[in-house]
């Protein structure tokens, strides 16, 4: 059995409150870094990375959270490669009550 290694990225933007989806597809997806960037501060708020279960809400995974207190850039590089099964999905959610404009890049690699 071979691995092959195909890199790619998603992006998702926005101007109210954050609440991206990166599907799986039908092979496993590793997801290795995410980018936020933001026009201005952002407000005190939680962002939350989680994985939707294919199976099941009580699967969901939920992987990382973090302040985005006045923050414009951040980049979430997780402490593993996180594996995202076919049909499962990675949300990154945040209220984003101060409005600013929002742009999240998602970079993973597809193996086969």
């Amino acid at each position: 059995m071979s691995v092959q290694t195909n890199w790619d990225f998603e992006r998702a933007t926005g101007g109210a409150g954050i609440a991206a989806e990166f599907l799986g597809v039908d092979h496993v997806t590793v997801v290795d870094q995410m980018h936020l960037h933001a026009n201005g501060a952002m407000a005190n708020e939680d962002m939350t990375i989680e994985i939707d279960s294919a199976i099941n809400a009580a699967y969901d995974v939920h992987i990382d959270a973090f302040t985005t207190n006045g923050i414009t850039d951040y980049t979430w590089i997780p402490d593993e490669p996180i594996s995202i099964a076919a049909g499962e999905v990675l949300d990154v959610n945040c209220a984003n009550t101060n409005a600013v404009t929002w742009g999240l890049t998602l970079n993973f690699r597809h193996e086969t």
